[in-house]
Order: structure tokens, then C-alpha cells, then sequence
């Protein structure tokens, strides 16, 4: 779907990281990069660090912030894209940094989606 784009896929579980694997070979995908790595070991720069909720947003940023690249190539600046719960707007309250939070269920026919949210945090770099 986007071929020019470069995906680099990690997880702790060497498990998913084998059916990760298995799917882009079976698909032929050749722009999509995945290691079992904790995110603390993963030195490069990225546009876009997305990811489920793992741990509370505090931690995460902390985590990530320095992963972001300070070259803006996209409509939408460069930052974080973090999958929540219902529960974002709470969790989100004492955060100082600017987000948004994306109901799921807006772009979704599907009650599912409902309670999920995507916490968006650009990431200034001065």
C-alpha cells in the first residue's frame, strides 16, 4: 500500500516477530524491517513511532521522543501515534506536551471501534 515507505517493526517476542516475518515474505514486501529489539536498543530516526498502548504515555514518550527524526516530510508533523482505550482523555491529563486524541470509532462502522482512540503527539524540535 506504501511502498516508498520504510517500516521497521519490533517487538519483545520473538514469536510475533516470526509470524511478522513469515507475512512479509509471503506478500513479498520488501520496505518492512522486523526485530526482536526492546524499543532502548533501536538507534535510528523515524517520521512516526506507532504503537499499541504497551505502558503509560508518560513512559512511552520518554521512550520514544528521541527516535523521532527533526525532518518533517508529511502533511501531519513528525511524532507519535500511540492506540488507547476510552481511557486516553484521562491518562492524557497531566501530560504537559501537546496531542489529539483521534476517536477510532469516527472512521470505523464497527462497535469494536467504539472505545479506541489514537493519541497523536507531534514532536517540536528547536
Amino acid at each position: 500500500m506504501f511502498p516508498k515507505t520504510k517500516f521497521h517493526l519490533i517487538d519483545r517476542i520473538g514469536k510475533k516477530i516470526k509470524v511478522v516475518n513469515a507475512i512479509k515474505d509471503a506478500l513479498n514486501l520488501e520496505n518492512v524491517v522486523a526485530e526482536q529489539k526492546p524499543v532502548e536498543e533501536i538507534e535510528g530516526k523515524y517520521d512516526f513511532v506507532v504503537s499499541r498502548a504497551v505502558t503509560g504515555m508518560q513512559d512511552f514518550y520518554k521512550l520514544t521522543k528521541k527516535r523521532i527524526s527533526n525532518t518533517n516530510n508529511h502533511a501531519m508533523r513528525n511524532g507519535i501515534l500511540y492506540l488507547r482505550g476510552d481511557d486516553a482523555e484521562q491518562e492524557m491529563q497531566d501530560f504537559k506536551q501537546y496531542y489529539k486524541i483521534y476517536n477510532v470509532g469516527k472512521f470505523f462502522y464497527n462497535s469494536f471501534f467504539d472505545t479506541k482512540r489514537i493519541v497523536y503527539i507531534p514532536i517540536y524540535k528547536k
